[in-house]
């Protein structure tokens, strides 16, 4: 059977990678943030994925140009696959003439008139899901993938969990690796890293509330992870030199709260402190890359790759540092 799934712009190889990894079959990137596949058992992607949003059976999929073109392609479905009855969702990104109510009870009136009853509480979920001018039809299988039960204290400057784990397989991390965050927030990209099967974890933060929401997720994500109420200045104290394989971290940046200078303060110490502890490298997620970079280089680093994610109106530009100098072609960041 076909299935499609839908993830962040820009997690799309991440998704690709983890579909070789659980079922070991090769998917397609049909339009941003969605890929195509097809396996004889879903149930075991459903339970292991981390890189996906939603997933549904593929019907169809299109260009559109208007709504029209969408409900001329749902009459082509047969309504079959109801048995009972059938309510319609419809997941819609990018500027339109519609909104998401109006596809809806427009195509649940083509499938009433095939004499099928609505029903909005039923397990039967028709989706219509709308990227831009590309439309994709489908019945729902599983929905919320990327939420995360462990996560009853969320920090709202923390890291989102389907951006931590997507930061650990960009960064190429391995099970036998060993991780600190060092500005660890609410604890997610450092308990997904244990969850990953990462064999040691840390998490450090100066603040006592962070350390206590993520001690809390740890407990309930059942993550062997160590937290610890400690500043950057802790950092090469706590290690020996290169014990660390790598440094994760969702990096602080200049806001209402933050001004330009003292965020400029905290990444050059960031830097210097985390030279000192990591034998790998150094991934992070910023929102302005050319705030970050000069920082990083001028500690010692060159950013060996990037990538832009977008989440709603935000891009989070994942960067990856090792040590050393090296002349690289400027990177270019992408904008939504």
């Amino acid at each position: 059977m076909r299935y499609l799934v839908t993830t962040l712009r820009g997690l799309e190889p991440i998704v690709l990678l983890e579909l070789r990894e659980i079922l070991g079959v090769r998917g397609k990137i049909v339009t941003p943030g969605r890929v195509l596949f097809s396996c004889t058992n879903v149930d075991s992607f459903i339970l292991k994925a981390r890189s996906v949003i939603r997933l549904y059976t593929f019907f169809d999929c299109f260009h559109f140009t208007s709504k029209k073109d969408i409900l001329d392609h749902v009459k082509k479905i047969s309504p079959s696959f109801i048995n009972d009855d059938f309510v319609v969702r419809c997941f819609r990104q990018g500027n339109h003439r519609f909104n998401s109510n109006d596809i809806g009870s427009s195509v649940g009136g083509i499938f009433f008139r095939n004499g099928k009853r609505v029903n909005l509480s039923s397990s039967t979920v028709f989706v219509v899901d709308i990227v831009d001018n590309f439309c994709s039809l489908g019945l729902l299988v599983a929905n919320q993938m990327d939420k995360r039960s462990y996560r009853v204290r969320p920090f709202s400057g923390g890291t989102i969990p389907i951006l931590a784990y997507a930061l650990i397989r960009f960064c190429e991390v391995s099970p036998e690796d060993s991780v600190v965050d060092p500005t660890c927030y609410d604890g997610v990209l450092a308990i997904e890293a244990s969850l990953f099967g990462c064999s040691t974890v840390f998490g450090f933060s100066s603040s006592k509330h962070f350390i206590s929401s993520a001690t809390i997720h740890s407990r309930l994500a059942k993550s062997d992870t160590s937290f610890s109420v400690r500043g950057l200045d802790w950092l090469d104290t706590s290690f020996l030199t290169g014990e660390v394989s790598f440094a994760l971290s969702f990096l602080p940046y200049p806001r209402r709260r933050v001004s330009s200078l003292e965020a400029s303060e905290y990444l050059s110490q960031f830097f210097s402190q985390v030279s000192f502890v990591v034998s790998k490298g150094v991934g992070v997620i910023v929102f302005d890359p050319s705030f970050v970079c000069p920082i990083a280089i001028n500690g010692g680093f060159y950013l060996k790759k990037s990538s832009a994610v977008f989440h709603g109106a935000r891009t989070y530009h994942f960067l990856f540092f090792v040590k050393g100098s090296k002349t690289i072609k400027k990177p270019s960041f992408s904008k939504k």
